[in-house]
């Protein structure tokens, strides 16, 4: 039997991508376009208004745990932006247990 990928006919694959606006890959980008900088501000408006965190001073021989951007755009069904997206998240990575978060584990664990 003789098939079409013996013959060497192949379907071409079709990736059908829409092309989005350009993300932000750091927070310098980010505050260069309008909508990112509003998409920043109000997130952190958002965590400001939560009370997500509070300023202290930092204990001697600690290290104060670091926080990253993330930026993504949201889209409707039909393809189209419905807005741009900022989130402001810790570097949990470069915690050590009892120095940096058993405080904050022990408040998560209690039922």
């Amino acid at each position: 039997m003789v098939t079409r990928s013996k013959l060497g006919i192949f379907k071409s694959k079709v990736f059908l991508t829409k092309a989005v606006a350009d993300v932000p890959e750091d927070i310098h980008q980010a505050m260069s376009s309008n909508v990112w900088k509003g998409a920043v501000m109000k997130e952190l408006h958002a965590l400001i208004q939560k009370g997500t965190w509070e300023v202290t001073t930092l204990p001697l021989n600690r290290i104060p745990i670091g926080c990253k951007w993330l930026f993504k755009v949201k889209q409707n069904s039909d393809g189209s932006i419905a807005r741009y997206k900022a989130r402001l998240v810790a570097k949990g990575f470069h915690t050590r247990l009892g120095l940096t978060i058993q405080r904050h584990l022990v408040l998560l664990l209690r039922p």
